[in-house]
């Protein structure tokens, strides 16, 4: 096929798939060992990808080069020559280029070779998309959603029902929910959000029935923060078939009973959740029909089971991090508590921490698991071997896929090594009660273990493909076939080898001179070696005259060789092959070999690891879960001893009820360390609270830590309080985010009357509800009518609520007063003359309302330049630093280097001091026992270099004294003993670092870094 040919094959795939899946579509099509694409010249014919320079400059950072074909001018019949553009990357690269079109959101059609060349027949092989991608992304989870969503009439009233499906094809996980209610349209768009949001989704399919959606609809109502999804993709009549999908079902989880798939599992009458599901595997295979195999059965979600979360409250009270304006690694409750090990702990951690539990018992063997991992610091002894474990969900998932490659499964093997560390440790310890449903599972473990440990060979793997590795991978009297074909491969390597040994010592008897390589097709060795050490080969084998070189394997002639056998050929500037046909009969001998050795080594690896998958995949699922759940419990104690959290307390009660002392804001105590929180009790049972203060005294941030502290406590976490006892609840409601909605054309008081009207009508006495300025939006007599209503109404439901207000006419209507189960708070502030201090405690009562009017009658000035005056952001640069040990010690320059001090040092250590602070006869505290540093002197004092002997007075007043001590002698280096057996390994395994520093210490207890193994093998340590 010449390139003209090419070039219009390709625009007929880009014109195809981008009119299926958008413009942001990329067609990468097969030339030899390049995937390419291509484009007319300047675009004025519209042919082939029209953003060529867009993606290669801007996304794949490649050149774009140029490709000519050879035609006839239509008019003058001349043939002429005509350039188009072009641009590619080798395939051994398209791992890297594929993540990065992916993590861009691009859907990728490959266009493959499928014949041989010269001529070879080319088609789509694949589709690859951000969700439905199982190999290039870096996230714990990948998950596709697909929604289906129907409008009926009912009544005169338009009723909306959905159907919502999610899938994970990186581990075969997938979930399914029916979402409906009778009289609450809200509820299913609000729960659409809410489902969108947990599963933060890499692509979403929409499919509608009886009304219209459109890509604005979708961005403005949900708030996607990326533009990866479909709408109403999947038309065709037969797939909305019952007996269609049953087949298509059946065939999926291989259901060989007579049941009805859809009875078996359990979406047969609940239409609008089995179309999301259904469309959602259809949109699977339409991408690759393979990764449906082995996915997991659906679960159902059931709402019943959980605390809900409803709608915004996990953007709103920043249980995961949504885009928000924060960013760092304390922008969430999840970024904060999830400090899980493994990828699997990381799953499962968010997933109860959005799923919070109702079932007490559930909620109670959390808490206990936590006591036993804080035991002793048991939690740490399992750490260190959860670090060392991969994502063993997708390499599994690769394993029933039969898509793991050798090098995968080694690394999956020693993750394996240090599962069963963390095993021998928990079944050694206290807590193995907990895990003793596992202990029979354990067994079955043992058995997967011992049978990879009888069949691989570890040694003879390499990082290459399996096509690609060139002896056998099997340990011995596995597989005979292959046996007798490695034993041929050794035979001439050991040939090849002596051959090698012996003209090497023609030139040098000292040194090894001729070197091995391939050729670029691999499917020849040839010697070489330099210009000058082939001339002096030639020399010499003059000099033999009609004597012959002679090869032997120990007192065995093998081979003999005379001087006109050799020609010789320039490799390069500097080197020379020596060429003989001894080596070219072996050589071709050797790639037969080699060319049987790797299609047997492909049969047995892949019906191995078939075998391995349908055996042992239900216990190795039960495994990484065991490893989750225990990743999950030890980083829970961990982080509560890290960050001083407590075990909640559930007390039987006949509602919900929250009473919690000493509370924190898990968050916002990590991010403002400067001054100490302000810890505050709170109790909500019948009674909800409304709370008043100023701006900026901490209303939202205290409602916001009732409200993650539940989530803590239900999910099974310690919480930041010193006492909370609770009875669970079934669903939290927040409205906290105050703007307006301008892609929906809402003003803010408009939203918040949606979102109340959502509370009012869902809300029960086993709810609570957290509402921030109710109707700061609208004009005071309206919002004084409508926040009594909203507090009358929540107040009858008796459900626990917190309300903050900056209407502090509230409480001068009687109606307000007499709400019997209406408790009023605010947060303290103090006004001090020309400041106001903000205590930030709870009070009974409202409170004064007139600090604002205090200060601009201290100040005189009017309202609008008290207004302008806050807006502006004071400038503290200048502002003397005091140390917190004591006030009169400037922290401004460092008494040592002059340099900007940022510590205080105590000179004689604050360890010196008494229970009252005493060191003899003064306070560790005294000006004169305190030296103001920056980091390099402070840490200098630390380790030793630098002694600070105290001030002394002198004629020209104070001063410091301090010297210098000089280094010691160099420590004898830790690895010093070990290098020639980190050498070894290093040596005699073909494996990356990761794998050799695993090795090392699960069989000889060496611990070592990446870098000083580097240095190591570079001769450097």
């Amino acid at each position: 096929m010449n390139n003209q040919h090419i070039l219009l094959d390709y625009d007929n795939y880009v014109k195809d798939y981008k009119s299926i899946y958008g413009e942001n579509t990329i067609v990468l099509i097969q030339l030899g060992s390049f995937f390419e694409m291509c484009s007319d010249i300047d675009n004025n014919n519209d042919i082939g990808e029209k953003n060529i320079h867009t993606i290669c400059d801007n996304v794949l950072d490649i050149a774009v080069g140029k490709k000519y074909y050879k035609t006839k001018n239509d008019i003058t019949g001349i043939a002429e020559q005509k350039d188009y553009l072009m641009a590619g990357f080798p395939l051994i690269s398209q791992e890297k280029h594929l993540t990065t079109l992916l993590e861009n959101n691009y859907t990728i059609v490959l266009v493959e070779q499928i014949t041989e060349p010269p001529n070879p027949e080319r088609k789509v092989t694949q589709i690859l998309s951000p969700g439905t991608n199982i190999f290039h992304n870096k996230k714990c989870s990948n998950y596709l959603v697909s929604i289906y969503i129907e409008k009926f009439n009912y009544m005169n009233n338009d009723i909306f029902q959905a159907g919502i499906s999610a899938i994970d094809l990186s581990t075969g996980k997938n979930y399914i929910h029916q979402i409906s209610h009778d009289n609450d349209n809200d509820f299913c768009f609000d729960e659409i959000s809410r489902l969108i949001n947990f599963y933060n989704a890499s692509e979403l399919i929409f499919q509608t029935e009886n009304f219209n959606l459109t890509r604005d609809d979708v961005l403005n109502k949900w708030d996607i923060n990326h533009d990866c999804f479909r709408i109403n993709h999947l038309n065709d009549t037969i797939l909305k078939k019952p007996s269609y999908q049953n087949d298509i079902l059946r065939q999926i989880f291989n259901m060989n009973t007579m049941l009805n798939p859809m009875d078996e599992l359990n979406i047969s009458i609940k239409n609008e959740l089995r179309l999301s599901y259904m469309y959602m595997i259809f949109y699977i295979k339409e991408h690759k029909n393979d990764i449906l195999k082995h996915i997991e059965r659906p679960i159902e979600h059931h709402e019943k089971n959980y605390m809900t979360l409803t709608s915004n409250s996990i953007r709103q009270l920043n249980v995961v991090n949504n885009y928000s304006y924060f960013k760092g690694k304390n922008e969430s409750l999840l970024a904060i508590c999830n400090q899980c090990s493994t990828a699997m702990g990381k799953r499962m951690f968010k997933d109860r921490l959005l799923y919070p539990s109702i079932n007490i018992e559930e909620i109670q063997n959390r808490y206990l698991c936590i006591e036993e991992f804080r035991k002793d610091g048991f939690y740490n002894s399992v750490q260190n071997d959860l670090s060392k474990i991969g994502d063993l969900d997708k390499s599994l998932r690769l394993m029933g896929l039969n898509l793991l490659q050798p090098y995968q499964l080694y690394s999956s093997y020693l993750s394996y090594e240090y599962v069963k560390k963390v095993i021998r440790k928990i079944m050694n310890a206290d807590i193995n009660n907990y895990y003793s449903e596992n202990k029979y599972r354990f067994f079955y473990y043992e058995n997967f273990m011992k049978e990879i440990l009888e069949t691989f060979n570890f040694k003879l793997f390499t990082n290459d493909p399996i096509e690609q590795i060139e002896r056998s991978i099997f340990i011995k009297k596995n597989f005979e076939a292959i046996d007798d074909i490695d034993d041929d491969i050794l035979y001439y390597n050991h040939h090849i080898d002596l051959i090698v040994d012996r003209l090497s010592k023609f030139i040098d008897s000292n040194k090894d001179c001729i070197k091995i390589t391939q050729n670029k097709d691999h499917d020849e060795w040839l010697l070489f070696c330099t210009k000058k050490r082939a001339q002096i080969f030639k020399q010499r084998l003059q000099n033999i005259g009609d004597n012959k070189i002679i090869v032997k394997d120990g007192n065995e002639i093998i081979y003999t060789f005379k001087s006109d056998d050799f020609t010789y050929k320039t490799k390069d500037g500097n080197n020379t092959f020596i060429v003989f046909q001894l080596m070219k009969d072996i050589s071709k001998k050797k790639y037969d070999l080699y060319k049987r050795l790797s299609k047997l080594n492909k049969k047995y690896y892949d019906e191995t690891i078939d075998h391995l998958y349908e055996t042992y995949h239900t216990t190795l699922k039960n495994i990484h879960n065991f490893i989750a759940d225990v990743d999950v419990s030890s980083t829970n104690a961990k982080v509560s001893i890290l960050n001083n959290y407590h075990k909640p307390e559930i007390v039987s009660c006949e509602k919900s009820f929250i009473g919690a002392k000493e509370m924190r804001h898990p968050i916002v105590e990590r991010i403002n360390t400067e001054i100490e929180y302000v810890t505050n009790d709170v109790t909500l049972n019948k009674d909800g609270i409304l709370l008043f203060g100023t701006n900026a005294c901490g209303k939202s941030t205290f409602m916001k830590a009732i409200g993650l502290n539940l989530i803590m406590a239900q999910a099974g976490l310690y919480v930041a309080c010193s006492e909370f006892k609770y009875f669970p609840y079934t669903q939290i409601f927040t409205r906290i985010l105050n703007n307006d909605n301008i892609f929906k054309s809402e003003s803010s008081f408009a939203v918040e009357m949606n979102e109340l009207r959502g509370i009012i009508n869902r809300a029960d006495s086993s709810s609570l509800v957290l509402g921030d300025e109710l109707c700061s939006g609208t004009e005071t007599n309206s919002a004084l009518r409508i926040v009594y209503a909203g507090l009358s109404m929540l107040s009858q439901k008796y459900c626990s609520f917190v309300f903050t207000s900056h209407l502090h006419q509230l409480t001068d209507y009687e109606e307000i007063n007499m709400i019997e189960n209406l408790k009023i708070f605010h947060l303290e502030i103090k006004y001090d003359g020309d400041k106001l201090i903000y205590d930030r405690k709870l009070k009974e009562g409202s409170g004064p309302s007139i600090y604002g009017m205090k200060v601009c009658e201290a100040l005189g000035l009017s309202q609008e330049f008290l207004d302008i005056a806050k807006s502006l952001k004071i400038d503290k640069k200048n502002i003397l630093k005091t140390s917190p040990y004591n006030k009169k010690v400037i922290v401004d320059q460092c008494k040592i280097c002059n340099e900007k001090a940022e510590e205080t040092h105590h000179i004689v250590e604050q360890c010196e001091a008494d229970e009252n602070g005493n060191i003899k006869h003064f306070h560790k505290n005294n000006t004169h026992n305190l030296v103001p540093l920056c980091k390099k002197c402070h840490d200098e004092t630390t380790y030793g270099k630098l002694v600070i002997e105290g001030y002394i007075q002198t004629n020209n007043g104070k001063e410091l004294k301090y010297h210098y001590v000089e280094e010691k002698k160099k420590k004898r280096k830790k690895y010093e003993d070990s290098i020639e057996k980190i050498t070894s390994y290093r040596n005699e395994y073909e494996i990356n670092k990761s794998n050799c520093i695993k090795l090392l210490e699960l069989n000889e207890n060496i611990k070592i870094g990446r870098e000083t193994l580097k240095k190591i093998m570079e001769n450097k340590y």
